[in-house]
């Protein structure tokens, strides 16, 4: 039988946003497996792994306040714009108005596959429902593993140039006012993406089913088939190393004993 090299899976838990992310940078560059992935059209190069990130305590507060790393490319303004994609109001007031043949038109956008998902029936605002299940769960003291929201529309989404990458949302509810949030990516850019699309998708789901119920985040697990640091990217994620080594050196060491 043939040797294959497979993308490596890795497992974070942090208490830190930041570390969060330069932990699975920091994996990538050293263990990440190169591939050629996308398709015809559109083909791809990355260095790529398979992870789960779990994150508690400061992490979330700092997800919720919109902290990004200090060496993360991406700033204010465009993580003002990430999350507008996850903005019901957004959506509603201007993005809906927009003509089909408009060229601020995205493929796909994740607040509507949330709150207008086509089936038989017609429409269904999952994100409305999903708010109502948990008080349903906090009345009766039962919690419950059904509850999740998802993207997929098989009938566009297979074999689609530009499918969505979040897959489903699933929330776990705690006695005392407490839950987990658990999100699933088929693909995820991590140098430049993944702490953009977790602010907005955070942000969404605490203010559309968290907050209104008055719970608290306590956990959140983030689980990608897919996370990538792309070719051309290489370059300036070595430069991150560079940085973290010298802002954060106790770290960066602890690191080296883990994925060096």
């Amino acid at each position: 039988m043939e040797k294959v090299t497979l993308a490596p899976w890795f497992s974070i838990e942090s208490k830190d946003f930041h570390e969060a992310w330069f932990e699975a940078v920091y994996a990538v560059m050293n263990q990440g497996v190169a591939l050629h992935f996308g398709s015809l059209k559109e083909p791809k190069r990355a260095r790529d792994s398979v992870q789960t990130i779990v994150m508690t305590g400061k992490a979330v507060e700092q997800i919720l306040n919109c902290e990004i790393h200090p060496f993360y490319k991406m700033k204010d303004l465009a993580i003002r714009e990430y999350k507008k994609e996850y903005d019901r109001k957004w959506f509603e007031e201007e993005y809906s108005k927009l003509s089909v043949e408009d060229q601020k038109r995205f493929t796909y956008l994740y607040i509507e596959r949330l709150i207008k998902h086509r089936t038989p029936g017609g429409f269904i605002d999952q994100i409305s429902k999903l708010k109502q299940l948990l008080k349903e769960q906090i009345e009766s003291g039962i919690s419950s593993n059904r509850h999740q929201v998802i993207t997929w529309e098989p009938d566009i989404d297979m074999g689609a140039e530009y499918p969505p990458c979040l897959q489903r949302i699933w929330i776990r509810y705690y006695l005392g006012g407490y839950v987990d949030l658990h999100f699933e990516w088929r693909s995820r850019d991590l140098f430049n993406a993944w702490q953009g699309n977790l602010i907005g998708l955070v942000a969404m789901v605490y203010s559309e089913v968290v907050s209104p119920n008055n719970c608290k985040i306590l956990r959140i697990i983030d689980k990608a088939d897919s996370l990538h640091i792309y070719e051309g990217e290489l370059g300036e994620a070595e430069k991150v190393l560079r940085k973290e080594r010298e802002r954060v050196p106790d770290f960066v060491k602890k690191l080296e004993f883990i994925y060096v």
